[in-house]
């Protein structure tokens, strides 16, 4: 009797024990195949659609500087980073070649004035002659060929007194052009703004843009409005519309965002690996920014967030 009580009762333990491994053997198979369900609760709330882009902060406006003559940089008033008025005093080019050429103009109108003195006292002469013939041939004691002459003769000094004032006039305009290049061997600011970039130092030499495309000087940009050019795609630019506000993160400086709307939507396309798999087309987008920061550079990498629809009070 013991001994099938004791046989009765391993049975039970060997059984209980198999239904226990089996149970965290299904449990731990059920754990990976299961789904996490959040749930909450529906509530009315606000949701918001944006179109996110990269590009570059930009001034609106931003002006390349060149010289219009060639030469020498004897002066230079300013450094990158300076703040300059319209009308200010840049750099300075030497002068030396053309103050020689204005030396040798205003010789040549000093000569045209000669000629116009020789030719005046040729045309006065002819010109007594002629009138003296004149009374001759009515009295008819000069011949017909004897006044013809006369009369060429006037003609001919009646020319050349045009040519040499002409001669002078073309000499004065060729002045004038010397002196106006000599005045622009003083480059000034065209506007009221910050150097950003400068490409020159004293003693460099530069070219003139009157020969070939010139040296770029440097650059002056107004940062006092900034933008942010970003590019969107083909697919996302349908939803953007005029004065749709942004939010704009500056790579430099995320902890920041900077607020602002968009004022220009592209028509033309940037194509990248045309022909390719890889052929993506963007547009590009002007973000105006109205937030200010002392830090923003151009050329700083930026993310726009730019919102293009809103829903208030929407239940989800």
């Amino acid at each position: 009797m013991q001994q099938k009580s004791k046989r009765r009762l391993a049975i039970i333990v060997g059984g209980t024990a198999l239904v226990v491994v089996l149970a965290v053997v299904l449990s731990q198979s059920g754990n990976r195949n299961a789904i996490e369900v959040r749930v909450d609760t529906a509530s009315y709330r606000t949701i918001v659609q944006e179109v996110s882009a990269t590009g570059k902060i930009q001034p609106e406006s931003e002006v390349k500087i060149s010289s219009e003559v060639s030469g020498e940089i004897i002066a230079l008033t300013v450094k990158e980073g300076d703040r300059v008025q319209r009308g200010q005093l840049l750099l300075r080019i030497r002068p030396d070649l053309l103050e020689t050429q204005m030396e040798q103009y205003r010789a040549a109108v000093r000569a045209a004035d000669v000629g116009i003195e020789i030719a005046k006292v040729e045309l006065d002469r002819t010109e007594r002659e002629l009138r003296r013939a004149a009374e001759l041939y009515d009295k008819g004691y000069l011949s017909k060929q004897e006044f013809e002459t006369s009369k060429a003769a006037y003609d001919r000094a009646a020319g050349q007194y045009q040519s040499a004032l002409a001669e002078k006039s073309r000499a004065q305009a060729t002045l004038r052009q010397a002196e106006l290049s000599i005045s622009r061997t003083a480059i000034y600011a065209p506007m009221s703004g910050v150097v950003t970039k400068l490409n020159v130092e004293v003693g460099e030499k530069v070219v003139g843009t009157a020969q070939m495309q010139g040296t770029e000087l440097l650059r002056i940009a107004d940062l006092d409005t900034m933008n942010a050019i970003v590019e969107v795609n083909e697919n996302d630019v349908v939803q953007l519309h005029l004065g749709d506000s942004a939010f704009v993160r500056v790579d430099a400086f995320r902890d920041s965002v900077l607020l602002g709307r968009v004022v220009e939507i592209s028509h033309s396309p940037l194509e990248k690996a045309v022909g390719t798999q890889d052929e993506v087309v963007n547009f590009q987008v002007k973000v105006r920014l109205h937030s200010r920061d002392d830090r923003l550079r151009p050329g700083m990498t930026c993310v726009a967030d730019i919102r293009t629809a809103r829903r208030d009070r929407a239940l989800a």
